[in-house]
């Protein structure tokens, strides 16, 4: 199927007229990144039906562990992580000391604070990460959910992200 603007529009796919449209009924996303998702998705329909029963078994898998749903990954927590990767930082000491780590402190004030302050909320994204991860361990996932979750598995098991418990 091939998906317009008319169709879009006839759909009330994405409101018009401030009456509610499918994309605010189906919109249960924490992020910005989950809604520009699922704008893409319903901009651009499955086309097989195999596509489609995939779709709705990961939807009923997330439904049943929607109370299990990690929290800490959330927008502002996001965005955090992204600033720290586009602002220069005055380059933090390889192998610091504490007196190292104190004169860093002292006299990149601001930096100091970025880096503390986005490595809270990149902790917190491993954290979720490794809480969905374990969410689906023995569950029959279809292939597109097994892929992510393999993936993310993949990037957690490197030596950097393992997170303590």
């Amino acid at each position: 199927m091939e998906t317009d603007i008319t169709t879009l529009q006839d759909l009330n796919a994405f409101g018009r007229d401030h009456t509610p449209s499918l994309f605010d009924k189906l919109n249960f996303c924490r992020t910005t990144v989950g809604e520009e998702s699922l704008r893409a998705a319903l901009m651009q329909p499955l086309h097989s039906a195999e596509a489609i029963r995939d779709t709705q078994q990961i939807l009923q898998l997330i439904l049943q562990r929607k109370n299990k749903w990690p929290d800490c990954i959330t927008n502002g927590g996001l965005l955090m992580i992204e600033k720290f990767y586009e602002s220069p930082v005055e380059t933090i000491p390889e192998n610091a000391t504490a007196a190292d780590a104190i004169s860093y402190r002292l006299f990149h004030k601001s930096d100091f604070s970025l880096i503390q302050f986005s490595c809270t909320h990149f902790f917190d994204l491993l954290r979720g990460l490794h809480e969905i991860g374990s969410l689906f361990i023995d569950s029959q996932m279809p292939e597109p959910l097994e892929t992510v979750i393999k993936e993310i598995n993949h990037h957690l098991n490197q030596p950097l992200c393992k997170v303590a418990d």
